[in-house]
C-alpha cells in the first residue's frame, strides 16, 4: 500500500488559478489533477467533439473539391450553392466551438 506524503509548493496566484480552473474542468481536485498530469492520464474533455469536427471538415473539403470539379465541367446548379453556403455556416459553427474549447485551456 503506498503512504501518503504531503508536500508543499509554491506558485504564484496565476499558476495556482490555472490549476485550480484545469482541475475543475477536469472535474477532479488539484491533487488528482496534477498528479494525472504527472503521469500524463488527462486528456482535453473534447477529444470526441475535436475529432468529430475534423471528421466533418474532411467530409467538406471532399465535397468543395467535387463541386469545383462541376463547376470546371459547367454543370454547376443551384443545389451545389446550397451546399457551399452549408458548409460556409457549418464551418462558422466548427469556429465558434473551438474558440470556445481555446478559452477553456488559456
Amino acid at each position: 500500500m503506498n503512504k501518503t506524503v504531503r508536500l508543499d509548493f509554491r506558485f504564484t496566484s496565476q499558476t495556482a488559478n490555472t490549476i485550480k480552473k484545469k482541475s475543475e474542468l477536469a472535474g477532479v481536485t488539484m491533487t488528482e489533477y496534477i498528479t494525472r498530469l504527472i503521469h500524463s492520464d488527462l486528456e482535453p474533455i473534447e477529444k470526441d467533439t475535436l475529432r468529430g469536427i475534423y471528421k466533418e471538415l474532411a467530409a467538406i473539403g471532399n465535397n468543395i473539391n467535387q463541386i469545383a470539379h462541376k463547376m470546371n465541367m459547367d454543370i454547376f446548379d443551384e443545389n451545389d450553392m446550397q451546399l457551399i453556403t452549408d458548409f460556409k455556416t457549418n464551418i462558422l459553427e466548427f469556429k465558434l466551438a473551438i474558440a470556445e474549447m481555446r478559452k477553456k485551456y488559456e
